[in-house]
């Protein structure tokens, strides 16, 4: 069973830890790696598989408005998935930014995490403006009983997979691409609230996702997707948008759960997109609307009845 530590408040020593470091915003496939060689550490020894995640993304406190793939829930969600073994969460605050590199290495890996296996990638930095870097993680290794151990930089078509161009291709309403890079396809979680009930009065009652964190928002669109709530996954069509066909509304992400009656107001919904299925498109009038809206309905019965997605084997 995975246990999560929370740095800022526990005062234990864990056991000793084989410790995947990053940001792992996304989860992608180059960082899986790294929680692979945990995972294959911890099967060869005693030292137990671990990963570090910052509670928010450095960045966050440098950029206003930075967008992210996943909130820290998402990551320990997937890390537990993947059965690592502990967990270490620590808030990046003012503190944390001002730690030297040699700071953090004794104070946060080898004091609050026992690490003795360090994993990393090879562009991997850390301290006081990312003054830190491989050469210093072997430097103040030396004479200890901890290893550094460096994963090759994960390639698809010879170009590295990284955070950066996952979040630009979801920007880009890219699915396929982002499904590739991750690994799964893209989920966004939100509470569904009230709109204008504008869906329901065309006959495709929607649900309206209200994000409580600070997601990249795929480009305007119509998605296939599916949504989980209450332990059920359904099939579904997500729109994100501002209604062009009504005039100047601001952007929403609007689910319509496809076979599906009931009131979700005030459940928290988990949204995957699956496939981009046409742009956000204006209509000179509402009958024109309703026809393409059955059109999206058509074409994802088709995709889900092709992929047999109703099991949903692969996700």
């Amino acid at each position: 069973m995975t246990k999560i530590i929370d740095l800022d408040t526990s005062t234990e020593t864990p056991e000793p830890s084989a410790v995947a470091l990053g940001n792992f915003d996304g989860m992608h496939l180059g960082h899986r790696a790294l929680f692979n060689l945990s995972l294959e550490i911890s099967e060869e020894s005693e030292i137990q598989s671990s990963v570090l995640f910052f509670k928010n993304h450095t960045r966050a406190n440098m950029f206003y408005g930075f967008r992210q793939m996943q909130a820290i829930d998402d990551k320990v969600a997937l890390a537990t998935e993947m059965g690592i073994d502990q967990i270490f969460t620590i808030t990046f605050d003012d503190h944390l930014m001002q730690l030297s590199p040699e700071d953090f290495f004794h104070e946060i890996l080898v004091k609050k995490c026992n690490v003795k296996k360090i994993i990393c990638g090879p562009d991997y930095k850390f301290g006081k403006q990312a003054q830190g870097n491989i050469e210093t993680l072997e430097e103040l290794s030396k004479g200890s009983d901890i290893d550094v151990c460096v994963v090759k930089m994960v390639k698809m078509e010879g170009a590295r997979i990284n955070s950066t161009e996952i979040r630009e291709e979801i920007r880009k309403g890219e699915i396929t691409n982002v499904t590739n890079m991750l690994g799964r396809p893209y989920v966004m979680r939100g509470v569904v609230g009230h709109g204008k009930k504008r869906g329901r009065q065309l006959g495709f009652p929607t649900a309206n996702l209200f994000l409580q964190f600070p997601y990249m928002i795929p480009a305007d669109g119509v998605y296939i997707t599916f949504v989980e709530f209450r332990g059920k996954k359904y099939p579904s069509l997500t729109n994100i948008g501002n209604n062009p066909t009504f005039e100047n509304e601001e952007k929403k992400i609007e689910v319509f759960v496809i076979d599906f009656s009931g009131n979700l107001y005030g459940e928290e919904i988990k949204v995957t997109f699956l496939e981009y299925l046409r742009p956000d498109m204006y209509f000179p009038n509402r009958d024109e609307l309703i026809v393409q809206m059955n059109k999206d309905l058509e074409a994802a019965r088709t995709y889900f009845q092709r992929k047999d997605r109703f099991k949903y084997d692969c996700i």
